[in-house]
């Protein structure tokens, strides 16, 4: 019985761990949802198989220093070799299905050292043209780039921001307070962040955002006829739920976006981290625009950037937004007021940093 129990509790844990660290891949951030998830080392192996060769490859792995980049191929090619033995051997043994798990642990892991190889083969500016590159749109003024500075937020409490190395990992993770202990203790030891990474400890229950792909995108594409907010692609009137928040974006094209906001859905989630005219949260009822805000942790507009998307509204589509209630930040305060009084306001506007930010981030 003594005998028992222990292996009970590993097995209990080892579906949990699995059944998470295995979720299916994710379309629309383009990856293993949690595949950043190592694999057991070889103690807790001895309690779903007595495969000896599995033991030695596990242990063999766990035996590599993994926070240095020239060592991610060596590790790929034994969680591979790892994989392709569940596979192909067809351990018959009672405990099949835990075997076939870490058979995909070890595969989805791999995948994702791949994913960190592949980025750190690319250019910094080739990585950072993504959220800086403006094409034919380089004489609009007041592009929003994505934030990508350092920031400690009393209320969660943690550090935030660098969403640039958000949209660069494979899984779309929050790693700032990560990269700021990165940045300030072990960046000359280990120069490489996400080799570093390796060595630290990641939950499953690390933030991550959800970006759409283009399939999943147009169905959040809004239209204005006669003055109302439409979805493109269902031809239906925009309508957002009580208590809970919808966040828009207005990209380069002037075309706007539409969603609901949640943990892991973001501005983000509709900009893919590119620049936007503006960015906040909405609401509407019956296709008219009755609240919004310019509030977006992820881009920071300005209270001008806000009038500007008003003035869009107003001029361009025939919004009626007599009724309008804004909400804006401006110089660290809270303000809520109607359209017309927001709209005859004067704001000083600031030159925008964050393009300069995102040419000075290491990764």
């Amino acid at each position: 019985m003594k005998n028992v129990l222990p292996k009970l509790l590993y097995l209990m844990i080892f579906f949990s761990y699995a059944s998470i660290s295995c979720a299916g891949d994710s379309k629309d951030n383009g990856c293993f949802e949690k595949s950043w998830i190592d694999i057991p080392h070889e103690s807790f192996m001895e309690h779903i198989s007595k495969d000896e060769k599995l033991s030695k490859l596990t242990k063999k792995y766990h035996q590599i220093d993994k926070r240095r980049l020239e060592n991610f191929t060596y590790r790929i090619n034994i969680l591979n070799e790892i994989s392709q033995y569940i596979e192909t051997n067809s351990i018959a043994h009672d405990d099949n299905l835990l075997l076939k798990r870490f058979g995909n642990m070890a595969k989805k892991k791999a995948w994702y050292l791949k994913r960190i190889l592949d980025l750190y083969s690319q250019s910094k500016q080739d990585i950072v043209r993504i959220f800086s590159q403006i094409d034919k749109n380089d004489n609009v003024k007041d592009i929003l780039y994505l934030r990508n500075s350092i920031e400690f937020d009393l209320k969660l409490p943690t550090y935030w921001g660098m969403f640039a190395l958000e949209m660069i990992d494979p899984c779309r993770r929050m790693l700032t307070p990560q990269y700021h202990k990165w940045i300030n203790q072990y960046i000359d030891e280990y120069p490489n962040f996400f080799a570093w990474l390796e060595g630290e400890e990641v939950t499953f229950r690390t933030p991550q955002t959800s970006v759409f792909n283009d399939k999943k995108i147009k169905n959040y594409k809004i239209k204005f006829s006669k003055g109302l907010m439409y979805y493109c692609q269902s031809g239906k009137l925009v309508n957002t739920e009580d208590n809970v928040e919808y966040i828009y974006i207005v990209n380069l094209l002037g075309e706007m976006f539409i969603t609901k906001s949640s943990d892991y859905i973001k501005h983000t989630s509709l900009s893919a981290g590119k620049p936007v005219l503006g960015a906040g949260s909405i609401k509407i009822n019956n296709g008219q625009v009755i609240y919004i805000s310019n509030e977006s942790g992820h881009y920071r507009p300005e209270a001008h950037i806000l009038q500007k998307i008003l003035y869009l509204f107003e001029k361009k589509h025939k919004v009626s937004i007599s009724n309008l209630n804004v909400n804006y930040y401006h110089n660290n305060n809270v303000v809520n007021e109607s359209f017309y009084d927001f709209k005859n306001k004067t704001f000083n506007n600031h030159k925008i940093q964050n393009v300069d930010l995102l040419y000075s981030f290491k990764y």
